[in-house]
């Protein structure tokens, strides 16, 4: 937590209130458990949340029971020992693509793609992440 929150947040928890709309920034990790889980059916997410089932439903842009059941099915995947390894993963995945970047450019100018460049990092991430998934289910 900032120095600037905690003079002026009480508990964690700052209000701010502008002309068209109030806001609240919580920033106790088992004050926030309570928001979003306990009391997810309080907080209903705006229309505009709505573009983001582009490709179909999702927990972005759910609301009451159905956020519910898609965060109980998503839950597992975001047990600390998973996010530890996906933070590992993603610092080598990163780490191999600069190394393969500084290589190409040790031959001069380097020109790339980097939309596609980015593609093969994320593939390479989530195809690990997965495998370890696979792998320590029981």
């Amino acid at each position: 937590m900032s120095p600037l929150f905690k003079k002026v947040a009480k508990k964690g928890v700052l209000r701010i209130t502008g002309p068209d709309a109030s806001r609240i920034i919580i920033a106790e990790p088992e004050l926030i458990k309570d928001v979003a889980i306990r009391k997810a059916d309080l907080f209903i997410k705006p229309d505009i949340y709505g573009m983001l089932n582009i490709f179909g439903t999702n927990i972005v842009g759910l609301n009451d029971s159905y956020w519910k059941k898609h965060r109980a099915v998503a839950d597992p995947a975001f047990a600390e020992d998973h996010m530890d390894f996906l933070t590992k993963s993603s610092y080598n995945s990163g780490t191999l693509a600069i190394e393969k970047l500084e290589t190409k450019r040790a031959n001069g100018r380097l020109v790339i793609d980097a939309h596609q460049e980015m593609q093969l990092v994320t593939l390479d991430i989530i195809g690990k992440v997965s495998f370890e998934l696979v792998l320590t289910q029981k």
